[in-house]
Formats: structure tokens, sequence, C-alpha cells
């Protein structure tokens, strides 16, 4: 099932998953590719409140500061993930620099004494860091 909420009503609709296409090079371990299309049972209707995503360019730039929107039912705070079904939650974010968001894994595994065990997490260029005011998704864990 998918959630999503019709703010005009303020309801919560039900919807079900027909098929998930993952990425076909997708890796568990590294989250490399992590990304999925999920093919719904019956359309989703647009309205001032739902409207299409739009996916990215192989190739694309997205300098530092560009302004984004992240979707989805991962962690919406450290160690908690959105419970089953899980209403689908967006954040507005903005992109950091690669290098930077590479430090900041580094940091963090360090600090959690996971470096050894976590060595194999990189930011490739099929990821797009990005950071809210309050908490940053440069990390994985």
């Amino acid at each position: 099932h998918t959630v999503y909420t019709d703010f005009k009503t303020l309801k919560e609709v039900m919807i079900n998953v027909q098929k998930i296409y993952t990425h076909h090079l997708y890796n568990a371990t590294t989250r490399d590719n992590d990304i999925a299309l999920l093919h719904l049972s019956s359309p989703v209707r647009p309205n001032d409140y739902i409207s299409p995503v739009c996916l990215v360019a192989q190739n694309s730039d997205f300098p530092p500061s560009t302004p984004s929107w992240i979707i989805g039912w991962g962690k919406i705070a450290d160690e908690e993930n959105v419970p089953y079904p899980g209403t689908l939650q967006e954040a507005k974010v903005f992109v950091v620099d690669k290098n930077q968001c590479q430090n900041q894994l580094i940091k963090l595994l360090k600090k959690q004494n996971m470096l050894t065990t976590h060595a194999h997490l990189q930011i490739t260029n099929n990821m797009i860091c990005a950071e809210k005011i309050s908490w940053s998704i440069c990390h994985f864990l």
C-alpha cells in the first residue's frame, strides 16, 4: 500500500501498489542507486496538494544550497522509521557539496565508532546530498 493525504478533505487515501521497480544497479550495502518507481493500481488525481514528481536527468548538476524536496517513507528522525503502512513524507532541503557530505559521513562514523564496519559507505555520483536546517541526510544511518 501507499498512502497520501488529500489535504482538501484531510483524509489519507490508501492505494495499492501494483508493482515496484527498483533501480537495476541498486546496492543495498552501499545504498548506491537507491531509487524506485511505484506503479499504482489506480490513478491519483492531481490537485493543489498532489502533483507528479519530477525525476532528475542523468548527469544533472545541483550546486550547493539549491533548494529541493525529498519524498519517501524513510526515517523521520534519528532511529525512527515511518511506521507501516506509513504516510508518504516530504521535506524541503538544500543541496550540500558531495565532498562536504563525505566528510560529514566519515565524522559521523568515527563518532559512532563505526568507521571500520561501515568503511564501504561512500557518496557516489549517483547520490545527491542534502540537509535541512535542523538535521542532515548526508548520513546513511
